[in-house]
């Protein structure tokens, strides 16, 4: 595996919001050069706390509010800093304007919009806007001591004192509001949109056309603008787009992902001395930063470009890793497509039809990052995944079984890997070491020993047992060997033994006592990160071995296995080596373990990560309380914990980190039964529940639907 060590610290510093490259600022003449969009990378220009509303330019300053109320006025040309605290407003402040005279904002608070003015950091007036809206499609700006506010199509003009002094109707809608530099000094101007122009206005003294341009109808993803007196530059979805008042040219700047910067994270944009500065969101370290574009160190992007496609599920997971990846790789870098940004198929079944014609004819990039949710298996089976074993070059016993052995396919007597799952979690059932079951461990053992008066399963109701029996379907239907025994005495019996099982049981689940006792010999769990196995430990008794006995079928305990995504090369794919290069990095220590410290979402497919992120979690002090799965968790010895009294001191050390490994070393995964086979069990099932039938017949009758389905009739 690749080491991406040198990174670790940047990304801690940047993940989730932004991998960038030259911290070295940025001076107060840099314009944007136009290159193509690989070439340029965000810098950081200035960082500072959370902020309130979005920063505001005036003159040589940019002015920032943060939460506690400190407004800082920066100039960037000499660096220096002057900070004014700011207090008496009343809701949440969403705007700010500035200029030497004075600073306004406008706070929303549960509709109701006031606008807030101050000189030289005293509160000297506040008015209810009642002309506004109450949705937040609000702009401001300043006019020296006066103050200017725009709504759709309308501006209001206010004095310091709060005096509403005019108002002017806009012929278009209204889309920044701003302070401009020109030769009288520094004018307010107004970016207004109608049938396809923007045109820019001054309205200061009175509305006049400055200037115009006609949009291209692709930038209707357009989500923020900003100008100056030469150009106008667009956010939309997928990168910053320029245009020149002066000829109309269109210039695409950047495309967000290869310039290092998480669309999610953006929130403004404003322009100084000639050059956008993005606003962002560093949601690890809960800043607020600047970012500036600049040419990538050595030109033009001479890398070799790898297409991504990935289906978003709203953690940002996939972008964010691309955007670390393009930052370090010294050969490649991504270009990261969401699908359904350039599938608008309305309905989930028309984009699924497509995402699958896209995937079999390989019209969908190099690599393939899909969600738990899709069916990998029957693109694998018509050719569209490379397979990993005998395609790259790579150590895959490195990873846990139980991350490449369940999605392996047997070709005759070889194996084929189509996919790695980046991460994963279980479920299943525990036990104490010392209670696991001895012989085979099926749902026929399940049942006898719980007919002979063991309590395997606190709170077992008829749902509790029919999705063991869903787990354990194995031990009568194989659809790859043909086998299907549903008609057997062994299901009947299940059956009968379902039918005698409540509907609802009353039991406490927090109560620990009783698995403690032997009282309840097992517990199903979700497991992924140590604070599962430590809270099995408090379940169980913390001197106790912990097993994962597995949900009962015909190979023994297995385990529900959940991947985070699977990754895929395309078979069409013509840059193997760059397509295994990023999914190496999806499962690299650096990438797995920066992007979770708020916690692990999975459990690396990886050993060696598993065993960095021990040593991460090592000499954590968990304290639980005295028969309870309540829980503090510190960094140091606590003795503060005055809720807690008799509490139990547990350390995260070599003992429980060789456990840890031991469930996964050791957990067996049987593969999924086919949707469509669960749906009869189901459907048959409830019927037998409602009296429809009896224990034999609907064990016929499920026997004869299953074994058309296995035969295709």
């Amino acid at each position: 595996m690749k080491n991406y060590t040198r990174m670790t610290s940047l990304f801690l510093l940047f993940a989730y919001a932004f991998c960038l490259l030259n911290l070295s600022g940025c001076d107060s003449d840099e314009t944007v050069v136009d290159v193509p969009p690989a070439g340029l990378v965000a810098n950081e220009f200035y960082s500072y706390g959370e902020l309130r509303g979005s920063p505001y330019v005036y003159g040589d300053n940019i002015y920032l509010l943060q939460l506690d109320g400190t407004l800082t006025v920066y100039n960037p040309s000499d660096g220096a800093t002057v900070e004014t605290t700011l207090s008496g407003w009343d809701g949440n402040v969403y705007l700010l304007a500035a200029s030497p005279d004075g600073i306004s904002v406008v706070t929303n608070d549960t509709g109701a919009k006031t606008l807030w003015n101050y000189i030289d950091g005293t509160l000297v007036s506040s008015v209810e806007l009642t002309q506004l809206g109450v949705d937040y499609d609000t702009h401001l700006a300043r006019d020296g001591e006066n103050v200017v506010v725009g709504y759709n199509q309308s501006l209001y003009y206010y004095n310091s004192a709060g005096e509403l002094t005019a108002s002017e109707s806009l012929d278009g809608e209204l889309y920044w509001l701003g302070n401009i530099a020109s030769d009288d000094g520094v004018d307010v101007c107004a970016l207004v949109y109608d049938t396809g122009n923007l045109r820019l206005l001054s309205v200061s003294d009175k509305i006049r056309e400055l200037d115009s341009i006609v949009l291209n109808p692709t930038d209707e993803t357009a989500f923020d603008f900003a100008c100056d007196e030469r150009y106008i530059y667009i956010c939309t979805e997928y990168g910053l787009i320029r245009y020149s008042f002066e000829s109309g040219e269109r210039v695409e700047l950047c495309e967000w992902t290869a310039a290092g910067i998480l669309r999610s994270s953006i929130y403004d944009l404003i322009v100084y001395n000639g050059a956008p500065l993005i606003c962002g969101y560093n949601l690890i370290n809960q800043q607020s930063v600047l970012l500036s574009l600049a040419e990538r160190e050595g030109g033009v992007e001479t890398r070799t470009k790898i297409v991504v496609y990935y289906l978003e599920d709203g953690t940002n997971v996939v972008p964010n890793n691309v955007i670390w990846f393009n930052s370090i790789s010294e050969d490649f870098y991504i270009e990261c497509v969401e699908y359904r940004s350039v599938n608008t198929s309305a309905e989930w079944d028309d984009l699924m039809t497509a995402f699958d014609l896209d995937i079999i004819s390989g019209d969908i990039g190099d690599v393939l990052i899909l969600p738990s949710y899709i069916d990998y298996s029957k693109y694998a089976k018509q050719g569209a995944f490379l397979d990993l074993y005998e395609s790259v070059d790579f150590d895959f016993d490195s990873l846990y079984t139980c991350a490449t052995e369940p999605f392996e396919t047997i070709d005759g007597e070889q194996s084929r890997l189509y996919v790695v799952p980046t991460g994963f979690a279980l479920r299943t059932l525990f036990c104490k070491t010392d209670n696991l079951p001895d012989g085979e461990w099926n749902l026929d053992t399940f049942v006898e020993l719980t007919n002979s008066g063991e309590v395997l399963l606190g709170g077992l109701t008829r749902d509790k047992f029919l999705s063991l029996l869903y787990n354990g379907v194995d031990s009568y239907f194989d659809l790859d060997t043909g086998r299907c025994e549903f008609d057997s005495d062994s299901f009947v019996r299940l059956l009968e033994f379902a039918a005698s099982l409540p509907e609802r049981v009353e039991f406490d689940d927090d109560d620990v006592l009783p698995y403690r006792s032997d009282e309840i010999l097992m517990y199903e769990a979700d497991f992924m990160s140590f604070p599962e196995l430590l809270d099995l430990k408090a379940r169980f008794g913390f001197d106790e071995s912990i097993t994962a006995v597995g949900y009962p079928s015909a190979s023994g305990g297995s385990a529900e296995l959940d991947a985070s995504y699977y990754a895929a090369i395309s078979s069409q794919t013509e840059n193997v080596e760059g397509a295994w290069e990023f999914i190496e990095f999806m499962l690299s220590s650096d990438c797995i373990l920066n992007s979770s410290r708020r916690g692990m979402r999975s459990i690396p497919s990886s050993r060696d990560v598993v065993r960095q992120w021990a040593d991460v979690e090592r000499g954590l002090y968990y304290y639980y309380a005295p028969d309870s799965l309540a829980c503090r968790v510190r960094e140091e010895p606590s003795a503060d914990l005055p809720e807690m009294e008799g509490r139990i001191e547990i350390i995260v050390n070599d003992e429980i980190i060789a456990e840890y490994e031991s469930v996964l070393d050791n957990v067996r995964y049987i593969d999924a039964v086919p949707d469509a086979v669960v749906a009869i069990l189901s459907e048959e099932i409830e019927a037998y529940f409602a009296g429809v039938r009896d224990a034999e017949e609907t064990a016929e009758l499920i026997q004869g639907r299953a074994s058309r389905y296995v035969f295709g009739g």
